[in-house]
């Protein structure tokens, strides 16, 4: 096997200890780390790492991240050069998105952001809207992107995950479904994603927009 002859590689190293990646499978590698003792490798410990076969070596992972900088910074310049052209903002920067998803584009503005932002952050959403359309007609719908003023969506967040882990204990203790409020398709993405991790729920999302809300259950 691919262990046996990772083993066999490793008596031939002088200098310890040394880490061997191997490919067992097109979905996942296996670090193997060996040390000397009495001549012979012995394992010391090993990872187990799962990535999609997209990433599938070095070299694309390597690529892919000088992408992924390339499209932050076209969109980080585009928002500004919008922003702007509007009158408004006084910093722009790409920072790490919700949860990993996407890129998040942070706007800080000094005065005037509840304009933009507008009430329950309609304003913002539909300032969001408009971008992705201009971003689109210019043949760059790849660059997926959400838009934050002065941190308002990321202080959302944190309070529907606070949300989300209230719902999840009543749904524990009770055995009951839990209805979290309508929202929005992106915050009901990280409702599931928050929630995947518990093995004693299951979350469902039903109804129709913009009434569409997540249903918290016990599972099995």
């Amino acid at each position: 096997s691919a262990a046996r002859a990772a083993v066999g590689q490793a008596r031939f190293f002088s200098n310890p200890p040394k880490t061997i990646a191997l490919h067992d499978s097109p979905y996942a590698v296996v670090f193997l780390l060996f040390t000397p003792s009495g001549g012979d490798a012995v394992l010391d410990s090993f990872e187990y790492f799962w990535y999609s076969p997209r990433h599938r070596n070095c070299a694309t992972n390597e690529k892919n991240a000088v992408e992924r900088t390339m499209e932050t910074d076209i969109l980080t310049q585009k928002v500004r050069e919008f922003i702007e052209q509007m009158g408004f903002g006084d910093d722009i920067e790409a920072v790490e998105g919700f949860h990993g998803m996407t890129v998040r584009i942070s706007v800080r503005m000094k005065k005037d952001s509840n304009l933009l932002i507008g009430e329950y952050g309609n304003n913002l959403f539909a300032l969001e809207h408009l971008l992705k359309k201009s971003i689109r007609r210019r043949g760059e719908d790849d660059l997926k992107f959400t838009l934050d003023i002065n941190e308002y969506r990321m202080k959302k967040m944190e309070d529907l995950k606070q949300d989300v882990k209230t719902a999840a204990k009543d749904v524990r203790l009770y055995k009951k479904e839990v209805p979290l409020r309508p929202m929005s398709s992106f915050e009901r993405r990280i409702v599931h994603l928050l929630l995947a991790e518990y093995p004693d729920i299951t979350t469902e999302s039903v109804g129709d927009e913009p009434r569409r809300r997540v249903i918290i259950k016990p599972f099995p």
